[in-house]
């Protein structure tokens, strides 16, 4: 049974909120990776990143992983905020930050030649952006849907699903890169 609440001559959609509230806290409490820097900007950025030009073996691209998963992490703890103060808006902009930053550092992890001893964790590495700018792709419909007044459970659920399989290919990055220095 759908309750509408007339305040004002606002109508609120209560059960509609109050179930998108509780699918996107859950993506909130599941954790995510990156550096929970309190220094983000207000409004979401896609990742600054710039590719090695001289040099641009192992290490140039350990510290390219490093800088990049502190940005994804960043955006991630904006996806948190949007989501636990319910901003709609705001959540499909970090989505869309997520989305490119995601699909960018594909593109240009090509631009690093990656000794034999990193090749799994850059396979790690390139699994979790892909998971992550789908999730972020789905976190945008949902977003659009929820500022509409309507419940996206079907894109939701894959926006979970895809953050908790990113997250542990970069934990597994982490793992790898950890135990091959």
């Amino acid at each position: 049974m759908l309750i509408i609440i007339n305040i004002e001559g606002i109508f609120i959609k209560r059960n509609v909120y109050l179930i998108l509230i509780v699918l996107l806290a859950s993506i909130a409490f599941a954790g995510c990776t990156g550096s929970h820097d309190k220094s983000q900007a207000s409004s979401p950025q896609p990742a600054q990143t710039t590719p090695a030009n001289t040099d641009n073996g192992d290490e140039a691209w350990l510290g390219y992983v490093k800088n990049n998963t502190v940005d994804l992490g960043n955006t991630m703890d904006g996806i948190s905020k949007s989501i636990n103060s319910g901003e709609f808006g705001s959540l499909q902009g970090y989505s869309e930050v997520l989305t490119m930053s995601a699909d960018q550092l594909i593109k240009e992890d090509d631009y690093y030649k990656i000794s034999p001893k990193y090749q799994e964790a850059n396979k790690e590495w390139l699994a979790g952006l892909k998971d992550y700018s789908a999730c972020g792709k789905h976190l945008r419909a949902a977003s659009i849907d929820a500022q509409n007044g309507r419940v996206n459970k079907d894109d939701m659920k894959w926006a979970m699903e895809l953050r908790d399989s990113g997250t542990g290919h970069m934990k597994k990055t982490a793992d790898l890169i950890k135990t091959t220095s």
